[in-house]
């Protein structure tokens, strides 16, 4: 994240100048130079330009989104943001995670966000283009494989991408410094609870406090493209419940309530987050958190695989009652691929992870009693 920020204060290769003091020693003395040489060496520039009608697709998705909610249109009438440039940059020398960046450049404040769509987010639905696009995974292995193939959802994606960054522009200053922040962690502690794997390749969870700057994001983004498609906003928030995020909805309704109240009064709706992180006892206490937790989060195979790596041991479930051998056949396969992969999903746990393929005439009582989760492989045949 570090080089990621440096390299959206730097201008085109093959220069790949700092625009602005960067007080950064190594990436200037160490990093840039070797940046430069790369660039230089494979005559980077030339292969871009021989390649731009393919970046231009992208380019097309990100304009399109943004033609649909422009950011200083929206920021300025629903957070009260004024005096602000935004800037929007996708890096193609190297490939970095999409994040937010604030820099004062030449005495001008930007705001806006750079880097390739991360891939792993708490989001509805992929698309064919954010899998080409993306470039990182958790650890190889995607938790939803299924896509579609859909421009507008394209666009969607990133406007999503785009107004949860603006969403930490425009919240984590005030949340920084909340004097009371760290007397909300048990809302983060009791997704940590239930989901101990979640809270350990998710890096939101790596501080005390990381997952409340996601949900006012969360929020801000679900605010944001209820503008444009209502009927996105609901999946999205369920997607983020389903993460652990359980008062995002409660959060959102906050959030529209003191937009509204921003326009009406015309301070800007920074001058509220102190008020909804005062609020957010009332939504859960310490004593009650879990009972609300329990409400709001559904109960999905994330939260059965955390559950596995808590116990040590899943067993994987096919069928064997499919009157078509080749069909049984198949399921086996199926199981034993989906055991490889969660077997590649647990390898970053702090301790072993047994995962069994059986048959279902082989699953015993025990297996049943004290497993948490079986995931049951079956052809259609076999149904």
């Amino acid at each position: 994240m570090n080089l990621e920020y440096y390299l959206l204060l730097c201008s085109n290769p093959p220069e790949i100048e700092p625009l602005t003091q960067l007080n950064y020693p190594w990436f200037e003395d160490t990093f840039l130079p070797a940046l430069r040489e790369f660039a230089r060496e494979t005559n980077f520039t030339s292969f871009y330009r021989a390649h731009e009608n393919y970046y231009a697709g992208d380019l097309r998705i990100y304009e399109n989104a943004l033609r649909t909610l422009p950011p200083d249109e929206f920021m300025g009438r629903s957070a009260g943001v004024h005096d602000v440039t935004y800037e929007l940059l996708h890096p193609y020398l190297v490939a970095v995670h999409g994040h937010s960046f604030s820099p004062k450049i030449n005495g001008t404040e930007i705001w806006g966000a750079g880097g390739m769509l991360p891939l792993v987010r708490r989001t509805p639905q992929r698309t064919l283009w954010n899998y080409k696009t993306a470039r990182d995974t958790m650890f190889g292995l995607s938790l939803n494989g299924d896509y579609v193939v859909s421009e507008n959802l394209n666009e969607l994606l990133y406007l999503g991408f785009v107004y949860h960054e603006l969403g930490h522009d425009v919240t984590v200053p005030e949340i920084y410094s909340y004097p009371n922040l760290t007397s909300l962690t048990y809302f983060v502690d009791a997704i940590r609870e239930d989901m101990p794997y979640l809270s350990r390749y998710d890096m939101h969870f790596w501080s005390r406090t990381g997952m409340l700057y996601e949900g006012f994001a969360d929020a801000w983004e679900n605010y944001a493209i209820s503008h444009v498609n209502e009927n996105y906003t609901l999946p999205a928030i369920n997607m983020q419940k389903a993460w652990g995020e359980f008062w995002v909805e409660w959060l959102l309704n906050r959030t529209a309530y003191y937009s509204k109240l921003s326009r009406e009064t015309g301070r800007p709706f920074s001058d509220y987050v102190w008020k909804i992180l005062d609020e957010m006892r009332k939504f859960a206490s310490p004593e009650n958190v879990s009972e609300v937790y329990s409400r709001e989060v559904p109960v999905t195979p994330l939260r059965a695989f955390d559950r596995g790596a808590g116990l040590g041991r899943v067993v994987v479930v096919y069928g064997t009652a499919n009157p078509d051998p080749s069909g049984t056949e198949k399921d086996r396969e199926t199981a034993k691929r989906i055991a490889e992969n969660l077997e590649k999903f647990y390898s970053q746990w702090t301790s072993p992870v047994n995962v069994v393929v059986k048959p279902d005439v082989n699953v015993t009582e025990s297996d049943l009693r004290e497993l948490s989760y079986s995931s049951v492989a079956r052809s259609r045949t076999g149904l």
